[in-house]
């Protein structure tokens, strides 16, 4: 069954999760899907559906804190005039490490009129304890032609939040080199980041030592 026929059987049934990741480089199909969820449990058409009060879009870079309590802070109210808080987070690779546990607070505690949709080209760059949360439907397509560009190397490796970024930095450059080839030696520095980033949690954890594991894995 292709994504939008399960996603339109879902909504009919009324069977739809209350979180989905959509990943994949099939931007056309992931819209179409998310318009379709949107449209649906708002009850508004597609070009009012920005300025819905129960819509609610996050898509800075990079997602912070304060952008999650945002809509945990909307989801504890509720919904305003429909029977639905719709939450659609762009690009959920740019989370960042501080919001990761805020995040992951909602996905376990939505509320009961919360819907939740996160969207990536690549399910791998989203930590897998936040991954393991979400209903995920790939879409398959033409990989994107993005280009990014190798992190500056630092002389001394940094420490603190600026640690924290360069992880961050470093993440989303092994990422896109994985995915364009995924050579044993690019999953290999990948899978290694998103663990280091992963550990960024523990508030005990030594944010330069992880730093300079970066570095040698760049």
């Amino acid at each position: 069954m292709r994504p939008l026929e399960l996603i339109k059987c879902q909504l009919a049934k009324k069977t739809l999760p209350h979180a989905y990741l959509f990943s994949g480089t099939d931007e056309m199909a992931k819209n179409e899907a998310t318009e379709c969820i949107f449209v649906e449990l708002l009850k508004v058409e597609l070009k009012k559906i920005g300025n819905h009060p129960d819509f609610y879009q996050v898509e800075s870079d990079p997602i912070t804190i304060d952008d999650v309590r945002v809509l945990k802070s909307k989801a504890s109210v509720g919904p305003l005039v429909g029977k639905r808080c719709v939450f659609y987070i762009k690009k959920i690779e740019n989370l960042s490490w501080q919001a990761a546990p805020a995040l992951l607070k909602l996905l376990e505690e939505p509320g009961p009129n919360s819907f939740i949709l996160a969207s990536t080209e690549n399910a791998n760059s989203v930590l897998p304890t936040l991954r393991s949360r979400f209903a995920h439907i790939k879409f398959t397509g033409r990989a994107s032609s993005k280009k990014i560009e190798k992190p500056a190397i630092p002389k001394k490796a940094p420490e603190g939040d600026e640690a924290a970024a360069f992880l961050m930095e470093a993440l989303n450059y092994a990422r896109v080199l994985a995915k364009k080839e995924s050579t044993r030696e690019n999953v290999s520095r990948f899978s290694g980041l998103l663990k280091a980033v992963s550990e960024l949690s523990d508030p005990t954890v030594n944010k330069r030592l992880l730093a300079e594991y970066a570095i040698m894995l760049l």
